[in-house]
């Protein structure tokens, strides 16, 4: 049996690789519906047999940029949660970020049509235990995150919340807010829902906490900022 070498599977990764940058950079310009797998063969200097062949249908084209755009999502979501302090502060934020720009995008739109959480659930896990396991896991160092239920356990959960509150016609702050505060944050607890009131304090405090950073931040900002220059 032959078996590829690894300049071989490198030279098929920079292919894939090839195709997904070039599929990403189609589908950003034009109507979804206009790409193919012709077009983007054609844009990534790639034959149309070697294109079908990486790339399967346009809908797995699809899935792949989807996957790409997502793992951008994940790492600028990051970003966000390292603003605020706090485990439920920071799950809030994870989900508003999360929950506001990804259905927004209309390649995952679309990911979000042709697949369901448990098809993409290893794909899926992956990103959200990047952006999410480090906060669990602070989380059950702190005492606030319950530890009856393993975290890989905790992960999948999540993402079929978020899969849940994305495909909700509210994405309103508030409804968000209120799912994480009401549902998730209770469920989550250390109390592992037997005293959801708890939790729900928490919560909140933990917002406030962040609330309060972010005036700190501003205020800070606007100290350190430029003095106006005198007009002359």
């Amino acid at each position: 049996m032959h078996v590829p070498s690894e300049e071989t599977r490198d030279d098929e990764s920079s292919v894939v690789d090839r195709l997904v940058r070039a599929a990403d950079a189609e589908l950003g310009r034009d109507d979804l519906q206009t790409v193919t797998i012709d077009v983007v063969a054609a844009a990534a200097g790639i034959s149309r047999a070697t294109a079908f062949r990486h790339l399967g249908r346009r809908e797995d084209m699809i899935v792949a940029v989807a996957l790409r755009r997502a793992a951008s999502y994940a790492e600028a979501c990051v970003n966000e949660i390292n603003g605020h302090s706090g485990t439920f502060a920071q799950l809030e934020v994870a989900f508003l970020y999360l929950v506001r720009e990804l259905p927004n995008d209309p390649v995952i739109r679309e990911l979000l049509v042709i697949r369901t959480a448990a098809e993409l659930d290893s794909e899926a896990h992956e990103l959200v235990t990047s952006t999410l396991g480090p906060v669990y896991e602070r989380g059950r160092r702190a005492g606030q995150i319950r530890i009856d239920v393993p975290i890989g356990d905790i992960i999948t959960w999540t993402v079929e919340q978020l899969y849940l509150a994305m495909q909700q016609r509210d994405h309103s702050e508030r409804a968000i807010r209120k799912r994480v505060q009401g549902f998730l944050a209770p469920a989550l607890s250390m109390q592992g829902g037997g005293d959801a009131a708890s939790a729900l304090v928490q919560a909140r405090i933990d917002v406030v906490c962040a609330t309060l950073d972010e005036a700190r931040q501003a205020l800070s900002t606007l100290r350190d900022g430029p003095t106006p220059s005198p007009e002359g």
